[in-house]
């Protein structure tokens, strides 16, 4: 039989339920499940639409050049397998109107005189989703050694697998913080709170039974120490 205290604590309130209940648990799976849908097609579509409009603008719309000292480690974007390229020596920095979309363009020399050049437009944040890519590589004498795209051909418009679910992951999980996580926490440390009163009362976190310093709870049955 239930003591007095006891009832009366039932009766005021319900019995604290410490971590995620199930409809939690099915908000925080969905959320999760629609940002990914909508961040991947924001940064296949909205990155695409962006990039196609730069392109159709022109370099001459991209302001802020901007040649930094010798601090960055590689090239803007992945070199050709087949050459050996050196570490870039200099780099300049465009960037445009829109945040999302800018160019960087690299220059390197070897020891033989053969000028590595690569000038890359991407559109993403923080990586590229699209890249807009053109690649030269000079001898001294002028010969060309290796064009992307080959001379006299208008670069095209190359999806980035890795930069797309790269910035859909970042995405996704900054706005399901903001949308899903944090939505819930109040509840969350409510029944927290809740739990260590009944604690400080000495109420079976089970069922609520005043069990003062049993421990087993009689009610329960369950130890004093859960």
């Amino acid at each position: 039989m239930s003591s007095p205290s006891a009832s009366t604590q039932n009766e005021r309130e319900p019995m604290p339920q410490i971590g995620l209940l199930e409809h939690e648990r099915r908000y925080l799976l969905r959320s999760f499940q629609i940002l990914v849908v909508v961040m991947l097609l924001l940064n296949l579509g909205g990155c695409r639409w962006f990039i196609g409009l730069q392109k159709q603008q022109g370099k001459s719309s991209l302001v802020r050049n901007l040649y930094p000292p010798r601090t960055s480690a590689g090239w803007p974007s992945m070199t050709p397998s087949l050459l050996a390229w050196p570490k870039p020596e200099k780099k300049a920095y465009f960037g445009g109107a829109v945040m999302f979309v800018r160019s960087v363009y690299a220059t390197a020399w070897d020891d033989a005189g053969t000028h590595y050049s690569m000038e890359v437009i991407g559109c993403g944040m923080p990586l590229n989703s699209y890249e807009i890519r053109t690649i030269r590589v000079v001898q001294r004498d002028g010969t060309v050694r290796f064009a992307e795209p080959p001379i006299g051909t208008a670069p095209r418009i190359r999806l980035a697998p890795l930069g797309v679910l790269g910035n859909t992951l970042i995405h996704t999980s900054a706005a399901w913080l903001m949308i899903g996580v944090l939505p819930i926490v109040p509840s969350l440390i409510g029944r927290s709170t809740k739990a260590s009163r009944w604690a400080e009362l000495h109420l079976c976190q089970g069922c609520g039974y005043d069990i003062q310093d049993l421990p087993i709870c009689p009610e329960c049955g369950r130890p004093h120490h859960e």
